[in-house]
């Protein structure tokens, strides 16, 4: 799995934060964007196919300045894959 996230978003022109990711075989896929050990935000779970950038995007109205861990899991049987990365809203 290729994950990839912004370093920071918001700050004055209230930028996004941009998550993409890509599996290497079809895989259910769940994103979760934390504050700490809150969750702040859950995509809905949903079947990615493989070898396709899938991208979301996160508005940061209404998020605290701070840093937001971004955690994608994927699952295809009974394998399961997680990857991190930490973005920092300005």
């Amino acid at each position: 799995m290729s994950l990839s996230a912004l370093p920071a978003f918001g700050g004055r022109t209230a930028s996004r934060l941009g998550i993409a990711f890509q599996v290497g075989a079809r895989a259910r896929v769940t994103v979760t964007v934390l504050r700490g050990r809150r969750v702040v935000e859950r995509f809905k779970t949903i079947s990615r196919s493989a070898g396709r950038t899938h991208r979301l995007r996160l508005a940061p109205a209404r998020l605290r300045r701070g840093d937001y861990r971004v955690r994608v899991q994927a699952v295809r049987g009974s394998r399961r894959v997680t990857a991190v990365l930490v973005a920092r809203r300005l």
